[in-house]
């Protein structure tokens, strides 16, 4: 499903996909956290139609949300299939949203 980069910096991962329309990016951590999604091991990702029309459609996960949590339910089961896929887990996005009004005030 994804494919490995090559490594540019230290020991880091980064992984890219093309997945229901969408291209998407990953950068894992070394280990769960709680300023990753859903607390696992991807601290960054960035997900854009693979037909982009505008920046409003790009979703920027760096340590938080930098638009605020999706809304559109196609791109949260996406991310959720991303979540899992690393992390065997599942997102909590009531979590993700208090989260990210904590990112957003810091």
């Amino acid at each position: 499903m994804f494919k490995k980069k090559a490594n540019t910096e230290w020991s880091i991962e980064r992984y890219v996909t093309e997945l229901d329309g969408y291209h998407i990016m990953v950068q894992l951590s070394h280990g769960c956290n709680d300023g990753n999604i859903a607390g696992g091991t991807v601290s960054k990702m960035v997900m854009y139609p693979l037909s982009i029309s505008g920046n409003k459609d790009i979703v920027v996960y760096d340590m938080g949300w930098r638009d605020g949590v999706p809304e559109d339910i196609k791109v949260r089961h996406i991310i959720e299939k991303i979540i899992h896929h690393f992390d065997n887990t599942y997102i909590d996005w009531e979590q993700e949203q208090r989260k990210g009004k904590l990112t957003a005030m810091v």
